[in-house]
């Protein structure tokens, strides 16, 4: 960085020449990483779950899809009008979203499978269906 600021030269066209190396294989690092809940991975498929929009609710989610090997990476959290609560969609191998699927539902949470012709209305107003208080 220091020869960055010298005005002209060798070591300024060197400098420069790092600084861009480096920021050209951090880009290419970036593009390796894959997005956190973007989605269903191929082949995979998208489970969204309703969350009540009360303490400790999105906590109780995250842990009970913790034990069936799913980490928070996965969660992508879709919100709704104020007070009507909210979704989580994970975006998973479909092995696995089939089972955290069966798992929360017997869990007693209200999960759709993004396959299902039936979707969880969450846009503006709407309320989050099967879920007591929402």
């Amino acid at each position: 960085m220091d020869a960055l600021t010298r005005a002209g030269g060798a070591e300024r066209d060197l400098g420069m020449r790092t600084l861009v190396d480096l920021l050209d294989r951090g880009i290419s690092g970036l593009a390796e990483i894959p997005a956190a809940g973007a989605g269903p991975q191929e082949g995979g498929q998208g489970v969204r779950v309703a969350v009540a929009e009360r303490p400790g609710e999105l906590a109780r989610l995250l842990a009970a899809v913790a034990d069936l090997g799913v980490a928070a990476e996965d969660a992508a959290v879709e919100t709704a009008a104020a007070g009507a609560g909210f979704t989580v969609r994970f975006g998973l191998p479909a092995r696995t979203a089939e089972k955290v699927a069966d798992a929360l539902d017997a869990g007693g949470w209200t999960v759709v499978r993004e396959d299902d012709e039936r979707l969880l209305p969450m846009g503006e107003g709407q309320a989050v269906p099967g879920v007591p208080g929402v």
